[in-house]
């Protein structure tokens, strides 16, 4: 298994822990830079847009406010832990 696919199993078991019965949809992308995933988040007043990716090139997306959180591939819950908690806060 790859470490964007280990990464996104992760963080989805995150997000049921924290938020159980949210909808989510994954989405898989690959290009010459790499793989990403996309993380989609369904709310009953928005959606939410995670990237997991092996390059950097999603992250400039995510500082330019076109995805809600950007993931390295290989991550720990720990860096997506605050992130999730502020969710955990706003749909509460």
């Amino acid at each position: 298994m790859r470490a964007v696919d280990r990464t996104t199993a992760l963080f989805l078991a995150s997000i049921e822990d924290a938020l159980p019965g949210l909808r989510t949809q994954v989405s898989k992308s690959s290009n010459t830079a790499g793989r990403s995933n996309y993380v989609f988040i369904y709310t009953s007043r928005r959606s939410f847009k995670v990237r997991i990716s092996d390059h950097a090139i999603g992250m400039r997306r995510a500082m330019r406010g076109e995805e809600d959180l950007y993931i390295f591939a290989g991550s720990k819950p720990a860096s997506w832990a605050v992130w999730l908690g502020e969710l955990v806060r706003r749909l509460s």
